[in-house]
């Protein structure tokens, strides 16, 4: 059986991307989630937001670097 260590050192740069990426991930995703719902019932009700439009990419575009941060840590040990 490999170890898995209970918490992760973060002194290593591939566990700390990985936290980070992870983190960021995971909120960024629930606030694009979160702000895509709330745009769906504003245009249903028929508002239109522009600010709702721009905090959701902006929260998309920091959930695809949580996944990108992800995805270079694991190539950092490598």
């Amino acid at each position: 059986m490999s170890h898995v260590p209970i918490t992760p050192d973060l002194t290593r740069t591939s566990d700390f991307l990985f936290e980070v990426g992870s983190l960021m991930m995971t909120v960024f995703g629930v606030l694009f989630g979160g702000s895509i719902a709330a745009l769906t019932l504003a245009f249903v009700a028929g508002y239109t937001t522009v600010f709702g439009i721009i905090m959701a990419v902006i929260f998309g575009l920091l959930a695809l670097l949580g996944i990108g941060l992800l995805y270079y840590s694991l190539l950092f040990d490598q």
